[in-house]
């Protein structure tokens, strides 16, 4: 009879505890979705992707200068007293990791889908957030290998229109399909798109 009563005694700490844990993740809950907090996310996001916006913008007026300059800096005080991005160091190296390294000039795209996000969280309008992203992907996807496109069969530029992904993706396609099989490909995943999208593009 006093085995029963012990382990009712050493479980109840156990409940206690969990019981504990669980009023912490709904108050962390409760916290997350309270106004204030999506207001404060909000603020935070909105001044995140201001400050990219800035660096992308400023990218196209001092990129090919910063380019060259951490291309030859060897030292980090060297590249800050130079850069002339309007981030600075920070600011060149991220936007020439954006643009030039990843989806080109369409990374704008993902920053308007940040933006629309943070003024959601601080102001109640209706937004797909799905349907969204989809958009966002799809113009970074499609639009950084037409601008690759476009640049390959141009052949001028500082820098790669489609970022690191359009530019390989361009030249890899039209090695297989020459540059009028790419286009028609992007033409008709375009004319694909658009359907899903709306079907009154029909």
């Amino acid at each position: 009879a006093v085995a029963p009563t012990t382990s009712g005694a050493e479980q109840e700490p156990i409940t206690e505890e969990k019981s504990g844990f669980k009023e912490f993740i709904l108050s962390v809950r409760d916290i997350m979705m309270s106004s204030r907090f999506r207001l404060a996310m909000g603020i935070v996001f909105s001044s995140i992707t201001l400050m990219l916006l800035i660096a992308y913008i400023s990218f196209f007026f001092t990129g090919a200068n910063d380019f060259d300059i951490i291309e030859r800096a060897a030292g980090r005080a060297e590249m800050r007293n130079t850069i002339q991005n309007a981030l600075g160091l920070p600011g060149a190296i991220i936007s020439r990791w954006m643009i030039d390294g990843t989806f080109g000039i369409v990374s704008l795209a993902a920053l308007v889908m940040i933006a629309l996000y943070s003024v959601r969280m601080m102001v109640e309008f209706p937004l797909k957030r799905l349907r969204l992203l989809f958009i966002t992907l799809f113009t970074l996807v499609w639009g950084s290998v037409f601008l690759g496109f476009v640049q390959q069969m141009m052949h001028c530029g500082t820098f790669r229109w489609g970022g690191k992904f359009g530019s390989m993706t361009a030249e890899w396609a039209i090695s297989y399909v020459q540059w009028i099989g790419l286009l028609f490909i992007l033409l008709a995943v375009l004319a694909v798109f658009l359907i899903v999208v709306d079907m009154h593009f029909v």
